[in-house]
């Protein structure tokens, strides 16, 4: 059966989203990322288009991106087509590399365009990569905190929507799905994380959490008991907690015993204002 043809707007803005066939992990490896995105950038610049946000994982991609002078379609042809022959070439084998078309629904009002960002931004995040969205190289989150010309993004159309700036606008709350109405789209599950990986994510978290409430991870990890350590050390085992680490991992971490977390949490559910 004819594919239908693709819905395409005059002007707008899209929110791009491809994924490669389930058994491919095209992205992979750092060199296909920078390939595709440099391909992306030539096409953006090309068509005299603008992208607002990106990310790049190891089996599917987000864009944000903006265009008044053709359709989103030609956009992606050459940063689709390309990464897909590549890929072919070599591994010598023949098929298609993507799992269907890319999906591309339009945004058409500013709190759809913002959710649509955070949600991009999260994405790795919400795939248990990383704790916080600035730590994956792979997206515009990078670049949006660093204020660097990546010579990829147009910053400016964000920037000014979040209003606030963009760190406190990113932190205020996680992505979630902003396509209300439509099933929500998920590229390929990530590789479940490495124990150390969990670690490394955990004291990351555990450092960011410090840093907020005005101490250091070295005082939050000593045995201190000054209150903002108490306090800061309070709130890495609940919120460790509540995203789903073990009472062992939160156990490392401080360098406590299982049975000593399971009484900080029951404390703190008891009486919220004390500290551990």
């Amino acid at each position: 059966m004819p594919r239908a043809i693709r819905s395409e707007y005059a002007t707008g803005v899209f929110h791009v989203m491809g994924r490669c066939v389930p058994e491919l992990r095209i992205f992979e490896l750092d060199a296909a990322k920078q390939r595709f995105l440099r391909d992306l950038a030539l096409s953006i610049r090309k068509f005299a288009a603008e992208l607002y946000a990106y990310c790049v994982m190891t089996n599917h991609y987000h864009l944000l991106i903006g265009t008044e002078a053709v359709p989103i379609g030609r956009i992606m042809q050459t940063p689709t087509s390309h990464i897909a022959q590549r890929w072919n070439w070599e591994h010598e084998r023949k098929g298609p590399v993507w799992d269907d078309r890319f999906k591309s629904p339009p945004i058409e009002t500013e709190s759809y365009f913002l959710n649509a960002a955070r949600y991009i931004e999260y994405n790795p995040v919400a795939a248990g990569i990383v704790a916080f969205p600035e730590e994956y190289p792979w997206s515009s989150c990078r670049t949006y905190l660093s204020g660097i010309d990546d010579n990829l993004i147009t910053a400016t159309k964000l920037l000014a929507a979040a209003g606030t700036g963009y760190g406190s606008w990113l932190s205020s709350e996680s992505g979630s799905w902003p396509h209300e109405g439509e099933p929500e789209w998920f590229g390929d599950p990530a590789q479940a994380p490495t124990a150390e990986q969990k670690l490394e994510r955990l004291f990351a978290f555990a450092r960011k959490k410090a840093q907020e409430l005005g101490s250091t991870l070295e005082s939050v990890l000593s045995r201190s008991k000054l209150p903002v350590d108490r306090t800061a050390r309070r709130a890495v085992v609940e919120r460790a907690a509540a995203s789903g680490y073990s009472g062992a991992d939160i156990a490392r971490i401080l360098g406590r015993s299982e049975a000593t977390i399971s009484e900080m949490l029951a404390l703190g559910r008891k009486n919220p204002k004390v500290g551990v």
